[in-house]
């Protein structure tokens, strides 16, 4: 999901977003087995930030997506190729409806 600093600031409980309360809140997000992008938080309440569940198909690809490697790579290809049946599935619906 994608959130504003302001929201998490609030969900904090906190008045400013300071270096330390950013820092809390991505220890708190983290502990929670939660991650974000991007992996410095932003300063100003109004700037975006996406969380996501580590570990999470959605996760591992944004991991593999924001980590360079030959691992990554594959996660990559894995998560964009279509299989073959699947390609077969999508013909046949064109041609059957």
């Amino acid at each position: 999901m994608t959130i504003t600093m302001g929201a998490l600031r609030d969900a904090a409980g906190a008045g400013k977003l300071g270096e330390y309360v950013r820092k809390n809140i991505s220890e708190n997000l983290s502990k929670r087995g939660i991650g974000h992008l991007p992996e410095v938080l932003p300063v100003y309440q109004e700037e975006f930030v996406r969380l996501f569940r580590q570990g999470s198909a959605a996760g591992k690809l944004i991991h593999a997506v924001t980590t360079p490697g030959a691992k990554q790579d594959a996660v990559i290809r894995e998560a964009t190729e279509q299989k073959p049946s699947e390609v077969l599935d999508k013909i046949k619906a064109l041609v059957c409806d």
